[in-house]
């Protein structure tokens, strides 16, 4: 039964409409996995059945272009994709817990609609060299101004904008999405409108939603 999965559920307000989060703790010894656990919430949500025979994997928004707009190579699918729904579902997992997010019944239709990226990530110090090497300069410049226990939250928040925004629009990992500015709680990629929400989460961990119109 879906109340022993042990979830914890936040509605979040964007710019573009309200986000619901459902986290629950995952690879419990005998438990559901995480995917099996993803289905109950959406079959609860929906009314119906939800499962492995309609999640399949699609390209994101902006796949088949490079970022200046340009055709460009066709890509694998990147996001997990249910047609029959009729509104997004993205998730994320760091540690032992997993989030997934999913919009209003009927915020998505053939595709056309609300989208949705998140990232979760626990904090782990050792990461922080990562942003010298591909954070801009701006965010650097940010992160240097932090004392060393803000460095890290800002790091990390930086870093959950920036796995949402890939899972919301795709295109190019660490060029369209590490290699953006993301200080700003909107910006433009290309024809899109990325709008950030840093959801208030537990302590030594980040989460971010993102969304978009298409």
């Amino acid at each position: 039964m879906i109340e022993d999965l042990d979830i914890r559920r936040l509605d979040v307000d964007t710019p573009l409409g309200q986000v619901h989060l459902a986290a629950f703790p995952k690879n419990r010894e005998g438990g559901l996995s995480h995917r099996e656990v993803i289905f109950e919430i959406l079959s609860e949500y929906t009314g119906r059945a939800v499962s492995a025979e309609n999640l399949v994997t699609a390209r994101g928004l902006l796949d088949g272009s490079s970022d200046d707009g340009r055709s460009g190579p066709s890509r694998e699918p990147t996001r997990p994709c249910f047609p029959s729904l009729d509104f997004d579902v993205n998730w994320t997992h760091s540690g032992r817990m997993c989030v997934v997010a999913y919009g209003d019944r009927g915020s998505l239709l053939g595709g056309k609609g609300l989208h949705i990226g998140v990232d979760m990530e626990i904090h782990s110090p050792r990461h922080l060299r990562v942003a010298k090497r591909f954070y801009s300069p701006a965010e650097n410049l940010h992160l240097d101004s932090q004392d060393d226990s803000r460095r890290l939250q800002e790091f990390f928040r930086l870093w959950c904008r920036k796995e949402a925004l890939f899972k919301c629009v795709g295109g190019s990992f660490f060029e369209g999405a590490v290699g953006r500015c993301v200080l700003e709680d909107t910006l433009s990629q290309r024809s899109l409108q990325v709008h950030f929400v840093d959801v208030p989460w537990m302590d030594g961990a980040s989460l971010c939603v993102a969304v978009c119109r298409a």
